[in-house]
């Protein structure tokens, strides 16, 4: 009797083994991740993301006499960068907030401040939602005012998939000039890594324009 209880609890430590070893190996989540990714990979993780957003529609500068069309379209087209940092919750989504800066097609500028959550899905798939303050450029709607700056809110919702690419819609509106002006926008979102050789490439291709234009000057 004591020789098969004996047998019994090492066949039970043998089988044991290999689940004790698989469960020693599993990896932790990492403090911070470049690459969004949800809380069984990373804890947190940063946001560093490159957007280009087309006008859709939106409100108008007054003006009067005839115009090309679109000229007086109040915040047009711009290209954006925003950086930040998520925090993963256990419950499948992130919190968290960044700070953008782009341009405008006009030759404004934008910054915002924005609140940011992010709920991962199946299938590597994200929704996020974001709002926050805006402080835009535009031009100004009288002769000689050159850009004139406006404050009010942005905020947006995008589609997401494994971290890397988004599509993106969103919605501005700011005081400027004694009125409200607004538009709604979509484009597209490079993240983490594809968003770093975007602006890696938009660089290098703002250094070689410079050394164009240089070199014609001296021309």
């Amino acid at each position: 009797m004591r020789a098969r209880l004996v047998l019994c609890v090492t066949l039970i430590c043998l089988a044991t083994t290999p689940l004790l070893g698989q469960a020693d190996s599993a990896r932790p989540p990492r403090a911070n991740c470049f690459r969004p990714q949800p809380a069984t990979a990373c804890r947190a993780y940063f946001v560093f993301e490159l957007s280009l957003m087309g006008r859709l529609a939106g409100t108008h500068q007054p003006h009067e006499g005839p115009t090309p069309p679109g000229a007086y379209r109040d915040l047009r087209e711009y290209l954006a960068l925003d950086v930040g940092r998520m925090v993963n919750r256990p419950d499948g989504y992130a919190i968290g907030g960044s700070l953008q800066a782009g341009g405008i097609e006009n030759g404004g500028t934008r910054f915002a401040l924005k609140a940011r959550r992010r709920d991962w899905h199946a299938h590597g798939f994200s929704t996020d939602l974001a709002a926050g303050p805006l402080l835009a450029q535009q031009q100004s709607s009288f002769p000689n005012q050159g850009l004139v700056q406006g404050f009010g809110l942005t905020a947006e919702t995008a589609l997401g998939n494994r971290g890397l690419a988004s599509v993106v819609l969103s919605g501005d509106a700011i005081r400027i000039e004694g009125r409200t002006a607004s538009a709604l926008h979509a484009g597209g979102r490079l993240e983490s890594f594809p968003a770093l050789g975007g602006a890696a490439v938009l660089v290098i291709g703002v250094v070689a324009l410079i050394v164009v234009l240089s070199r014609v000057g001296f021309e």
